[in-house]
């Protein structure tokens, strides 16, 4: 037993004497070839997204939040505004671009992506036993008017269908 305990204090007493660096251990990383600037149209990034966003309609809204139309080889100082077209295998995005580079007008269109747990709980609550066949999802952003955001869902159920449009909200419209 006594040398039990003599082993243990002898054990403490090594772990003692090795202290860590004075920095605890930390080190600066410096990323070559990276460049972080800040999101240029964040205002329409916040409008249109949010946690429930499906993650390829994320990454298309990201593209055109970042995208500096200043930077393209198609700027022109004297031009009104811009219309460019971004695409991706679920949904494109038009949006128009003003000549400093903010996004003035936004339509957005995907096919069959995820729902958000509101629309999917209100379609299961009022149809429960009717499948999704299919959704279509549509954002609209205005800079000086804000954002609409509808899903346009197609139900089945035997040989039956039936079409719904919800906003993201999980609220029916019509």
């Amino acid at each position: 037993m006594k040398n039990l305990l003599i082993g243990l204090m002898v054990l403490g007493l090594t772990s003692l004497a090795y202290p860590q660096e004075g920095n605890g251990g930390i080190e600066e990383v410096v990323l070559k070839g990276v460049t972080l600037s800040p999101v240029m149209n964040s205002t329409y990034r916040n409008m249109v997204q949010d946690v429930h966003t499906a993650a390829t309609v994320k990454h298309l809204e990201d593209a055109v939040a970042s995208f500096d139309i200043t930077l393209s080889p198609i700027y022109s100082a004297g031009a009104k505004d811009y219309r460019i077209t971004f695409k991706n295998s679920d949904g494109k995005i038009l949006a128009i671009f003003d000549g400093q580079g903010k996004i003035l007008y936004s339509y957005e269109k995907y096919s069959d992506i995820a729902l958000p747990p509101a629309v999917r709980q209100a379609v299961y609550k009022e149809l429960p036993q009717w499948n999704l066949l299919r959704n279509d999802y549509s954002v609209i952003y205005e800079s000086d008017k804000g954002v609409n955001k509808i899903f346009k869902i197609q139900v089945g159920k035997d040989n039956l269908k039936k079409n719904l449009k919800i906003d993201s909200s999980g609220n029916f419209l019509d």
